[in-house]
């Protein structure tokens, strides 16, 4: 089975000899199909290859368990038949563990003069995912530390809101301030806002993810970002802040503040996106992740009490027998009779005929819940999507409009 898929792999090359291989396709070649990953993995990690040549301009190409007797050579050819790139990286790894490197662009020399360490983030990781992940994440760090430059604000990573947009008073910031630090420092996980009229040509997710990394924030934590030239919003999430912030969970955060953002009410949906923000990472490390199929819990009601039951008891047991001594104490014109007879006028009560009438009905409802799964995620999805952000790290959020 391995010999011929690495036929028709052979194959797929010589037909791409012809035709190049584009952006918009491969990046990542298996030897032998879902032994190394899950179709969900291969696609994220293929995704996200190309989510980095889109957006800097660095084609990764990998080949892992590929059958050959030159790994070197097998590299290569590779290499002359992908992409348009300016700086490009292929790795291959053969079906016994060895590997060839290559690379082309103004770059090359770096990854060459990293070779062993490149090496090592794919051999030394856990898993297949982790090794591929890692690698590629390392050759966009090397590459755009020498390439790239970003254009967000350099700011002290003391700031926990950069208002360049001007939507806040000199008191709201600071009172912000001292919020968005006290849960930073408290959960260990920077949380911040950052305001701008524009984002200077940058994706407006690169540009959150940007700021949170050039500034030096925590290998924790998640950015709140408002563009106010198209009224749009996105959070980045970085680490921890990627696993307890779910795409769903982002969602719901924003539908809290939605109503405060769409009119100008910046102060208070600032204020709601601290709050929720504090509250899920506190669900979050009591083992409660906010998802698809986990909605935060419904605030717990004060219990009574048995104490507060008995006393009320007793109030109402005294309550009806003193109102009852009350009315029968009233009733002076008449007494006591022994049988109920004694109430009828004789030859009073005649039945005619009867029908039968519905007078109450009493229905019952009861709430059957969807089924889980048992991975706990559901059909439709859940967690979050991940990218590869301009500094070699992993991100994850979206964004949206108010």
């Amino acid at each position: 089975m391995k010999k011929l898929l690495s036929i028709l792999f052979t194959l797929l090359l010589l037909l791409l000899g012809f035709t190049g291989i584009r952006a918009d396709e491969q990046h990542l070649f298996l030897g032998e199909s879902g032994y190394y990953l899950t179709e969900e993995e291969y696609r994220e990690l293929n995704d996200d290859l190309r989510y980095i040549e889109d957006n800097y301009d660095i084609g990764i190409y990998l080949g892992i368990g590929i059958e050959t007797n030159d790994a070197q050579s097998y590299a290569e050819s590779l290499l002359d038949r992908t992409g348009y790139a300016p700086e490009k990286v292929v790795l291959i790894v053969d079906d016994k563990g060895s590997y060839g490197l290559v690379a082309e662009g103004s770059c090359a020399s770096l990854i060459y003069a990293d070779e062993i360490d490149l090496w090592s983030e794919y051999a030394l990781a856990t898993t297949y995912y982790d090794g591929i992940r890692d690698f590629y994440q390392a050759c966009v760090r090397i590459i755009n530390g020498q390439v790239y430059q970003t254009s967000v604000p350099q700011v002290s990573n003391d700031v926990k809101i950069y208002d360049a947009a001007g939507l806040l008073t000199d008191t709201e910031r600071n009172d912000l301030q001292i919020r968005l630090k006290q849960i930073s420092e408290e959960q260990d996980m920077d949380v911040v806002v950052v305001t701008a009229d524009a984002t200077d040509g940058m994706w407006i997710s690169d540009y959150a993810d940007d700021f949170y990394d050039y500034n030096g924030y925590k290998d924790n934590g998640l950015l709140l970002l408002i563009v106010m030239d198209d009224s749009s919003w996105h959070v980045s999430t970085k680490g921890k802040g990627i696993d307890y912030f779910t795409d769903y969970g982002i969602d719901c955060i924003v539908d809290e503040m939605s109503n405060d953002l769409s009119h100008g009410r910046f102060y208070d949906a600032f204020s709601t996106f601290a709050d929720q923000t504090e509250y899920y990472i506190i669900e979050a490390k009591n083992g409660h992740i906010i998802d698809i199929n986990t909605d935060p819990p419904a605030p717990k009601k004060k219990q009574f009490g048995a104490l507060n039951i008995g006393i009320s008891s007793f109030v109402a047991a005294l309550s009806s027998l003193f109102s009852s001594l009350f009315l029968r104490g009233q009733m002076k014109s008449t007494k006591r009779q022994h049988y109920a007879n004694s109430y009828l006028v004789d030859n009073s009560f005649r039945l005619n005929g009867y029908s039968d009438y519905l007078v109450d009905r009493k229905i019952s409802r009861h709430y059957n819940p969807p089924q889980r799964s048992s991975s706990g995620s559901s059909s439709s999805g859940g967690g979050s999507v991940t990218h590869t952000s301009s500094s070699g790290s992993s991100h994850g959020g979206h964004g949206g409009h108010f």
